[in-house]
Formats: structure tokens, C-alpha cells, sequence
């Protein structure tokens, strides 16, 4: 094997590609399945065990008796109920350092638990780099007006994201209708599919945010999720796509553009 890789896997694609794209390497994949998100059946092709989410204790055990010395964090997860959590020892430690934390938002609190695991010898990596992703350039590009609403979302979603509240908005004639909560990016689009109008959705990396936790993501649903809102387009930076051709493709059939900011501004 040539780099053996631990990863705790949340809800969704994004950590079976990561295991999948890292075995097709050649590696080791050893998996974490927090329990009540992910599924061992999901990962019938590699090192498996499921955990529930306070057994950090652990699960780090498990990661050092593979020989496990990198991991990714990856995967949809909702804010547990810390006082309702069953904890192992180091459970224990890491909830009384975020308990002791009175200003937590997402991106603070997944620092913590990075900085603690990392503290017991295990390295915490950017899942984007086990996702194969390609250039995306659909064949339709956006016109002046709705680069004028990426920038405008652009701008908006970096102030949003400074304060650590969300990573998507949409635009549309200038105008912002709406901004990404608690709620995440699937039901932005549908408050804002009320208005129908042929807004942009814009979706980043916060500017304080560490670019290895919680790694924005879209994927063929948020297209098609798009499209059906009557939005023209998607504007994307700092993003992993899931399934990268298949959205790309999706987006071709549907008339949509997608933009990767850094490579259109480049």
C-alpha cells in the first residue's frame, strides 16, 4: 500500500468517493461509520466499523491498530445534542473543551475536534483531494448580468460566511433573495423557487473557514434542484463537486452554467 488512509465517514457521497477514489489509488481505506449517518454496507470493499459519535476515544484505537496515521473528516452531519452524547474518556475531554467554548459556530467547533485528534498523532487531510475532480465548463456561460449577480453573491456570501452563518446565496437582478442558515443549501433553493426568478446560486468556502472540515459540496440533486427553481446557473468556489461529469452533463441537458470562480477569473 502505498499511503494508507482513516476516514470518518458522516452522511452521503462524499466519503465513499473518498474511500473508493483512494483504494482505486492503490491504498488502504479504513472507514469510521457514525452511526445513525453512515452505512458499512456502503463500503463493502474496505475496512469497516461503525462507532457512535462520542467514542472518540475509540475510534482513534481503531485508526492506530490499521496503521492508520491520516484521515479525512467528511460527510453531511447535524449539530449533536452534546448534553444528550454517550462519551468515552477522550469523548469526555473533547466535549468539555467544546462545552467550554461559549461563541461555537460550526466552523470553530470542527477546528476543535481537528486540533484534538490531531493531538494523538493522527494528521487531518482536505477530503478535495481524494474526489478526482476535473474542470468544469459547461456549454453555456453566464451573460454581464448574471456575472454582476455572481459578484454581488460573491461579496455577500463572504460577509455571511466571516460571521460563520452559511455558504451559499442566491441572486437575482441584483437583488439577494435569500442566504444559507442552519436549513443548508437544498432548502435555500426552495424558499427562493418562490420568486422564480432566473436567479444565480452562489456557494463557497468562508474565508476563515478550514478548507480540510466541512467542505462545501454539490451535486447532481443541487442542479436539478436549480433548474427547477428557475435559476440560470451556479456559481461555485472553493466547492467539491460530487460526481463531477455526471453534474456536468446534467447541467448541459438542463441549459444551466456552472462557473468554478478561481479558473473563470484566471
Amino acid at each position: 500500500m502505498k499511503d494508507s488512509l482513516g476516514i470518518i465517514a458522516a452522511q452521503g457521497i462524499l466519503p465513499i468517493m473518498v474511500a473508493d477514489n483512494n483504494a482505486m489509488l492503490g491504498n488502504k481505506s479504513v472507514v469510521v461509520c457514525i452511526q445513525g449517518l453512515a452505512s458499512k454496507d456502503d463500503y463493502p470493499n474496505h475496512i469497516v466499523q461503525e462507532f457512535s459519535i462520542g467514542k472518540i476515544g475509540a475510534i482513534i484505537t481503531y485508526f492506530k491498530s490499521n496503521n492508520i496515521q491520516k484521515i479525512v473528516i467528511c460527510g453531511a452531519m447535524q449539530r449533536p445534542n452534546f448534553l444528550a452524547l454517550s462519551v468515552d474518556a477522550k469523548g469526555a475531554i473533547l466535549l468539555a473543551k467544546i462545552l467550554a467554548t461559549k461563541i461555537l459556530g460550526d466552523d470553530k467547533l470542527l477546528r476543535i475536534v481537528a486540533e484534538y485528534i490531531e493531538g494523538h498523532g493522527l494528521q487531518v487531510l482536505a477530503p478535495i483531494d481524494y474526489t478526482n475532480q476535473i474542470p468544469i465548463k459547461t456549454k453555456r456561460v453566464p451573460s454581464q448580468k448574471e456575472l454582476s449577480d455572481i459578484e454581488i453573491g460573491l461579496n455577500a456570501a463572504q460577509t455571511l460566511g466571516e460571521l460563520d452563518i452559511g455558504q451559499a446565496v442566491v441572486v437575482a437582478g441584483g437583488v439577494v433573495l435569500g442566504v444559507e442558515a442552519i436549513e443548508g443549501t437544498d432548502r435555500l433553493i426552495n424558499r427562493c423557487a418562490e420568486f422564480r426568478r432566473a436567479g444565480v446560486l452562489l456557494k463557497c468556502l468562508k474565508p476563515t473557514q478550514d478548507s480540510r472540515l466541512d467542505t462545501p459540496v454539490i451535486g447532481i440533486d443541487t442542479v436539478k434542484a436549480v433548474h427547477e427553481a428557475g435559476m440560470s446557473g451556479i456559481a461555485l468556489s472553493g466547492v467539491i463537486i460530487l460526481n463531477p461529469q455526471e453534474v456536468l452533463d446534467e447541467a448541459d441537458r438542463l441549459g444551466l452554467w456552472i462557473v468554478d470562480l478561481k479558473m473563470y477569473k484566471s
